[in-house]
């Protein structure tokens, strides 16, 4: 490199040095000087009759947690105050062109903006970060803050509820005549917040209040922010919504067991127990309140109710089946009534017709020849028995010859037999209308049953749209 081109490049050097110590020099000289005398517990104006007017914008970055239970709303938001200083404006051709600054905020007066809805400890109004100072004494003031508030939860239609939640800010002490809040143009804006895996801020409403309050004679100006948060249901849906529906449908199966089935009560009882566990699941979540109860809630109460019913609707059935052998025949009015018009409502009428007159008058068939479940019990009776059709004996009877078809026979038909065999002399027409009445209280049971699965499909039908028709009116409500 030529000498004279090394002499420039230090000249520049030495020359930007010496500007940079300048303007450092004039920059220090300058905040000294707006701070030697600065009254920062006072409002930094001129005339004691003009308020400060304080421009207010809010940001939301992030919605970190909400707490339906205490109620709580936890926001990460960045927040700006900006208002003019009488006592921070300076000439710039007096300081090397300057035209603004930054200094710490504690060492300058700040307007106590407060939010009212503030459930934090410390309750903190600021945070100590720089602002920015423009010759004019325009103070801009930006700070991130994380921001706990109250938020009454609603939770009705949880999963798919939506809670609108308020942010109000004012001044703590400062009527409108010391201090005018006024909502910045580009306050509210989304353009910088990240969604929250549960919780979808749909919409954000700002307006500016005056109130004239109770205790104080001037009125108090504030900013109120209104979220919308719609709560994401997708979880919640493959773990408590959809599970306690197919509990729901599993009950159905359990009229579809036969009533001799000791699994059946069994089924029942576990999906209770289930059923509870997911209402206390749900329960754990919710707010403790006394006004307002969430459908799901109602939903799982309304079920388990139906499955205590279904409890107690198979016992009764269960002990209409299995009648001993001192058991009546069935009363005329439960024959009218279950054969006559409950097996019609069920679609089961041509199941009865053997036990129950049709319209005219008459059995679609005579017992004897339309009842072929009957004599297929009636016969093996005889021949197990040892009877002949003259009550003659025919031999060894079934003590040591028991046929298959004895095997497959009811405990109330094998203890008849065992009458039979230990010296019983009744009829034929006896036994015969025995397993009759046996056969139409079992039928009775059956009928009973498929009457309660038809009302069962039917509350829960009505339960399921009318929970889904609720959500779609408080879905359009808030559209």
């Amino acid at each position: 490199m030529r000498p004279h081109c090394i002499k420039q490049v230090a000249f520049v050097l030495v020359l930007s040095l010496v500007v940079a110590a300048s303007n450092w020099e004039v920059s220090s000289e300058l905040v000294e000087g707006l701070l030697s005398n600065y009254p920062k517990h006072v409002r930094p104006v001129k005339n004691n009759s003009k308020p400060i007017t304080v421009e207010h914008k809010l940001l939301p970055i992030q919605i970190l947690d909400v707490d339906e239970k205490n109620q709580i709303l936890i926001l990460k938001v960045w927040i700006n105050h900006m208002w003019y200083d009488d006592f921070l404006t300076w000439k710039p051709e007096d300081h090397g062109d300057i035209e603004d600054i930054v200094i710490p905020v504690s060492e300058i007066w700040q307007p106590d903006i407060t939010l009212y809805q503030s459930v934090s400890e410390k309750f903190d109004r600021h945070v100590n970060t720089d602002v920015s100072v423009t010759w004019e004494g325009y103070v801009k003031a930006p700070q991130p803050m994380i921001l706990q508030s109250t938020c009454s939860i609603d939770a009705t239609y949880f999963p798919f509820d939506i809670q609108v939640c308020e942010l109000k800010f004012g001044s703590w002490s400062y009527s409108s005549s010391k201090i005018d809040i006024v909502v910045h143009p580009l306050s509210a804006g989304l353009s910088n917040y990240v969604t929250n895996g549960e919780w979808d801020l749909s919409s954000l409403h700002v307006v500016r209040n005056n109130i004239k309050y109770e205790c104080c004679t001037d009125s108090y100006p504030d900013v109120t922010y209104t979220l919308y948060l719609r709560r994401r249901p997708l979880f919640y849906i493959f773990n408590i919504v959809l599970p306690g529906v197919l509990l729901f449908i599993l009950v159905l199966v359990g009229f579809y067991l036969p009533s001799d089935c000791g699994e059946r009560m069994t089924l029942f009882v576990t999906s209770m127990l289930a059923l509870m566990v997911f209402m206390t699941i749900v329960s754990a979540n919710m707010p403790p309140n006394s006004t307002t109860t969430p459908f799901i809630e109602q939903y799982y109460i309304i079920t388990i109710a139906m499955v205590v019913l279904s409890c107690i609707v198979s016992a009764w059935t269960i002990n209409i089946h299995f009648q001993g052998p001192a058991c009546h025949a069935v009363p005329t009015w439960v024959r009218t009534a279950v054969f006559g018009y409950l097996a019609s409502v069920v679609m089961m009428r041509r199941y009865c017709a053997q036990y129950y007159p049709d319209r005219n008058g008459s059995h679609s068939r005579s017992y004897g020849e339309s009842y072929d479940g009957n004599a297929a019990v009636v016969q093996p009776l005889k021949q197990c028995t040892g009877k002949g059709t003259n009550g003659k004996s025919k031999g060894d009877g079934c003590i040591g010859n028991i046929s298959s078809d004895c095997r497959k026979m009811s405990p109330e038909v094998k203890l008849e037999m065992a009458k039979s065999t230990n010296g019983d002399n009744g009829s034929t027409d006896d036994k015969d209308m025995f397993v009759k009445k046996v056969d139409e209280w079992r039928a009775v049971a059956r009928i009973i049953d498929r009457a309660f699965l038809f009302f069962y499909i039917i509350v829960f039908l009505a339960i399921t749209f009318g929970y889904v028709l609720s959500l779609y009116a408080h879905g359009e409500q808030y559209k």
